[in-house]
């Protein structure tokens, strides 16, 4: 029992085993309920990932045993975790409680979920409200889904509506999704395009094309997107005429699609792009890179356009053709920064300056590795550096280019810093993000929110989602849990909800995340 309480996946599947066996079987299904919600309360105090895995799976678990009782002890739960003293709810809890409950449930269930949702007037759980509606199983919940439910919301709930149908996969909301494309608000119409490319109908790639000539960057990026997704050829000749747009996500984008749908025909284009935007925009050119490598197969010849051109003429009649692996490696030069490459040529580099940063070396190995990064960068890259504690403080008002006297000064604030303070990741983030013309962050903590306007996780996560949604900065991210808290600040901090609230901001932000050890 204890193997299995420690990996939540084998928990699951032995739970709906049990749940599914159990189903209608009378006493026993009452006594699988009863068991299934002490499994759930089991674990109610914590607040980490195993747990929430481990209550996901007990939950949803008495979903599949689709009794009356089972029914009534999901919606008792979903009152107490409402009902809880000073209105201190655990959203991540509710969330998975009102999956549970959206899963066998019908158009009544799908509705409370909505409701519940805009009654708590709560950022992260309207964007978080996709994934509750996308578990709906029954035939009546989908259809009220992109019928009424999609008719009636508010925007911001209709966008979570687009989504849900669109990870569904529900080949009904073809048409449904194409009227929400002429609704006025750009986050629905930029959703219902992105549901539209996961539901693989050809019939859709006229009118998301159409997208691609939109005056809003946003949208162009997100029909880019899309089409890749949507897997139609008809989309390649306006993708190629995609490259030469002036908004850089948008070719990004592009060039991803390309590299999804497969046509030879794109390769000379992107290498012709490759060489316009070469050492210009290091992440542009990471996409048109990896768009090239999956097309041709052939994985080591960087981002130099010359040498792809000469390996193109030999070898276009008999190139190995796509490769199956989108995440090919590709030859990546340049500065590195914990490990992770930077590539991008407008970057912020965020680092954590608060008390506990002086336990353990901390500190040093961050600017260590803050100075060395610096350092290296190319002259053609604009970046800028973000330091906080109880607050947060940018070193430059905008990005400037790594020129050697920019470098110098830059290593000159990161030699000064020093650690006090608390833990304002809410105002580092929001500074971090304040520039519009940054396209990446590397984020460096080594604890939880402590300090701020904001220090709930999840309601920073939700702000960041909300705030990114359209511009995509990739948020790369670095938990710096080395070592123990000295013996008089022992049990202060928690590494392992450290890095995981450093994952969590990772995964919602397009970036990667590593933890110091």
């Amino acid at each position: 029992m204890r193997l299995v309480m420690r990996h939540p996946r084998m928990l699951a599947a032995l739970l709906v085993v049990a749940a599914t066996s159990v189903a209608g079987a009378g006493p026993a299904a009452a006594d699988a309920v009863d068991d299934l919600v002490e499994r759930y309360r089991a674990v109610a105090g914590r607040h980490d990932d195993e747990a929430y895995a481990s209550q996901r799976a007990a939950l949803f678990a008495l979903a599949d045993v689709a009794t009356p009782a089972a029914r009534r002890a999901l919606e008792r739960l979903v009152a107490a975790e409402r009902g809880a003293p000073g209105g201190a709810s655990d959203r991540r809890r509710l969330l998975l409680l009102l999956a549970a409950l959206v899963r066998h449930g019908g158009p009544a269930e799908v509705d409370f979920a909505v409701r519940t949702v805009e009654a708590e007037r709560d950022p992260f759980l309207v964007s978080s409200l996709a994934r509750v509606l996308g578990e709906a199983q029954e035939p009546e919940a989908r259809a009220h889904l992109r019928g009424p439910a999609l008719a009636r919301a508010v925007p911001a709930v209709k966008a979570q509506v687009a989504r849900a149908l669109g990870a569904q996969g529900d080949p009904e909301a073809v048409v449904a999704l194409l009227a929400v494309l002429r609704e006025d608000d750009v986050d629905v119409r930029v959703e219902a395009l992105l549901a539209l490319g996961e539901l693989h109908d050809a019939s859709a790639a006229a009118p998301m094309v159409a997208f691609l000539g939109s005056p809003d960057a946003v949208q162009r990026e997100a029909a880019a997107r899309a089409l890749g997704v949507l897997g139609s050829a008809r989309a390649v000749p306006a993708l190629l005429g995609a490259l030469a747009d002036p908004a850089p996500r948008v070719v990004e984008s592009a060039a991803g699609a390309l590299g999804l749908l497969g046509s030879p025909t794109a390769v000379t284009p992107l290498i012709d792009r490759l060489a316009v935007v070469r050492g210009k925009d290091l992440r542009v050119e990471e996409a048109l890179e990896r768009a090239l490598v999956r097309l041709t197969g052939k994985p080591d010849l960087g981002a130099d356009p010359d040498l792809w051109r000469a390996w193109w003429a030999e070898n276009r009649d008999r190139t190995a053709g796509p490769t199956s692996n989108p995440n090919a490696p590709t030859t990546v030069s340049g500065p590195r920064y914990y490990g992770f490459p930077v590539r991008s040529s407008r970057v912020v580099f965020v680092v954590d300056v608060s008390r506990s940063m002086g336990w353990n070396g901390r500190l040093e190995l961050a600017q260590k590795e803050l100075k060395e990064v610096i350092e290296h960068l190319p002259a053609t890259t604009r970046f800028n550096l973000v330091a906080y504690s109880d607050t947060a403080e940018a070193w430059g008002k905008a990005l400037v280019p790594a020129t050697p006297e920019n470098v110098r000064r830059a290593v000159r604030f990161v030699e000064r810093l020093a650690p006090v303070g608390g833990t304002n990741i809410h105002d580092g983030l929001r500074l971090a993000l304040a520039d519009p013309d940054a396209d990446t962050v590397f984020f460096l903590s080594d604890g939880t929110p402590t300090v701020g306007s904001v220090v709930d996780p999840d309601q920073i996560l939700g702000e960041v989602r909300d705030t990114n949604r359209r511009r995509r900065v990739r948020i790369h991210t670095v938990a710096l849990v080395r070592g123990d808290p000295p013996p008089r600040f022992a049990g202060q901090e928690d590494p392992t909800a450290a890095a995981e609230f450093m994952r969590r901001l990772a995964d919602d932000n397009e970036g990667s995340t590593r933890a110091v050890r």
